[in-house]
């Protein structure tokens, strides 16, 4: 709850776990973590847009996570990619 996230024992106690892990432990987590907010973020995305395709989904999750210069950057890129 938020309540007990908020809560100084059990931030204590939280803090104590992460440092006693390794850091790929960490980064597991981070990965994890990341990972969730992307498919969080498709289905949102796919949910308030369920005409767009799949592609149109991804490219609307990349519009939203990158910097516009890195976003037209990227999509430059694939544009220029040949088709299989």
């Amino acid at each position: 709850t938020i309540r007990a996230m908020r809560d100084p024992r059990t931030e204590w106690i939280r803090v104590q776990i992460y440092r006693r892990m390794t850091p790929q432990q960490r980064l597991q987590i981070v990965c994890s973590l990341n990972q969730t907010m992307r498919e969080l973020a498709l289905s949102n995305i796919g949910s308030a847009h369920p005409a767009w395709s799949p592609l149109e989904v991804q490219r609307e999750l990349r519009r939203r996570l990158l910097s516009r210069d890195l976003f037209d950057k990227v999509e430059l890129s694939l544009s220029n990619r040949v088709a299989p």
